[in-house]
């Protein structure tokens, strides 16, 4: 039996409370970690992959009402070019 996928192309949708821990509403790296390896698992299969999140607005939130704004986005520049990048 083949492993080959009938579908090209897959876009998945995740809300915020997917991406955040339920109590403090802080990233919940874990849920993330495990959701990139299964998009990738995905990618390494042949499959488009399109990750559509309404959850930059959960994380946004609390990244402005942070007072360390710059020290974030210094540490996180090359995740910044490559998403501007694809």
């Amino acid at each position: 039996m083949s492993n080959k996928s009938k579908y090209k192309r897959v876009v998945i949708k995740i809300g915020s409370s997917s991406l955040t821990h339920s109590e403090t509403g802080k990233l919940n790296f874990v849920k993330i970690e495990h959701l990139v390896r299964e998009l990738s698992d995905l990618h390494n299969q042949g499959i488009d992959v399109c990750l559509v999140s309404s959850g930059a607005i959960a994380v946004g939130g609390r990244l402005w009402e942070s007072k360390n704004v710059r020290q974030i986005f210094r540490r996180n520049r090359h995740v910044l070019r490559l998403v501007r990048r694809s």
